[in-house]
């Protein structure tokens, strides 16, 4: 089948695992990018620079605009089956015209679509898809009364098993990535969901954790919890970096955004699948995925405190956790096995 996929701002690397998942089990794939800034400088070089918000309004609404026709251009010409969207960030009208195409319009959600602070066309957006995935089903009832002729279907992430996997590594990446605990992840600025993070692991840092994310740990997170500096690794790290960290740290902490209640990200499936411990901030679908001889969770701060200690005095345990998160993300989560899942619901 020919699958046209709209590219955004997601950083998780969803987008490119799915695409080539799709190449993989032989169909075609093509992907519409952002318009780029450039392309409209030629458009506004009359503003002054003391009308800046101005400017910037007048720079993203051209650049929308142009995405979008950029969409339906490529869909006249392209002609797929299926237009696959992870959430949404064009037009409605551009997926309305889409579906009144014949086209199969399918949305993988990664995030709430009713958060204003995340976006502004995806509420308006979702009544023109005919398959909604989803991971957090208490959004269920939300999207489904906005979206009444949509399938809703439950759906969690999964990982790619040529990216994050079990590696030769050597003294210098040990020099590098090895800490008794290490949480890496975006620091989100001074939006709530960097809050409930950074809350955690400043009661957990005298653990000697390590830190690796954007500048924005730098910028705003450590105004309001100071103790975390000393923690701070470096950088946002790619995924062949994390794939290492993964693997060498003693224990990864996991901590899912707080806009999962009862579900998880796909990071839980990526640090099995590089053969890395980890203590997962509990969420109750983690039971439907994993056994407890599999992932180790934690339900408050004292519970994690005392799960750190006991795995880093006796690091023998950790050992069977790995290998068998190891096996059952193998088996049952790879992006293969779930776009198959995917299709299996739509054919």
């Amino acid at each position: 089948m020919k699958i046209l996929i709209p590219s955004g701002e997601w950083v998780g690397g969803t987008l490119d695992f799915l695409g080539e998942t799709l190449k993989k089990l032989g169909h075609d794939v093509y992907y519409v990018y952002k318009i780029k800034e450039k392309d409209v400088y030629k458009l506004t070089y009359y503003l002054k620079l003391r009308q800046i918000k101005k400017f910037e309004a007048y720079i993203n609404s051209k650049l929308e605009q142009k995405y979008n026709e950029k969409i339906i251009k490529t869909i006249n010409e392209y002609k797929p089956d299926i237009f696959l969207s992870l959430n949404a960030r064009f037009f409605p009208e551009t997926l309305r015209k889409i579906r009144n195409l014949g086209i199969t319009t399918i949305c993988w959600l990664a995030d709430y679509p009713f958060d204003s602070t995340r976006f502004k066309y995806f509420p308006y957006t979702l009544q023109y898809f005919n398959y909604l995935f989803l991971g957090e089903m208490l959004w269920r009832q939300n999207i489904q009364n906005v979206a009444p002729d949509a399938k809703i279907i439950h759906m969690v992430g999964a990982f790619c098993p040529q990216q994050f996997k079990p590696i030769s590594v050597v003294q210098q990446d040990v020099n590098k990535y090895n800490s008794n605990i290490a949480f890496a992840g975006a620091s989100y600025g001074i939006k709530a969901e960097g809050a409930y993070r950074a809350g955690i692991l400043a009661q957990i840092n005298d653990f000697g954790l390590k830190i690796w994310g954007d500048n924005g740990w730098k910028r705003c997170i450590f105004n309001y919890y100071p103790q975390l500096k000393y923690s701070y690794a470096g950088e946002r790290l790619d995924f062949n970096e994390l794939n290492k960290l993964y693997q060498i740290t003693k224990i990864n902490i996991n901590i899912p955004n707080p806009q999962c209640i009862t579900t998880f990200q796909e990071r839980i499936f990526e640090i099995s699948g590089a053969k890395g411990f980890q203590i997962v901030d509990y969420r109750k679908d983690i039971d439907k995925y994993f056994t407890e001889d599999e992932i180790v969770t934690f339900k408050n701060i004292n519970d994690l405190r005392e799960k750190i200690d006991y795995f880093l005095k006796y690091p023998e345990y950790r050992k069977s956790y790995i290998e068998n998160s190891y096996k059952k993300v193998i088996e049952k989560h790879t992006y293969e096995i779930r776009i198959k899942e995917m299709f299996e619901y739509i054919k």
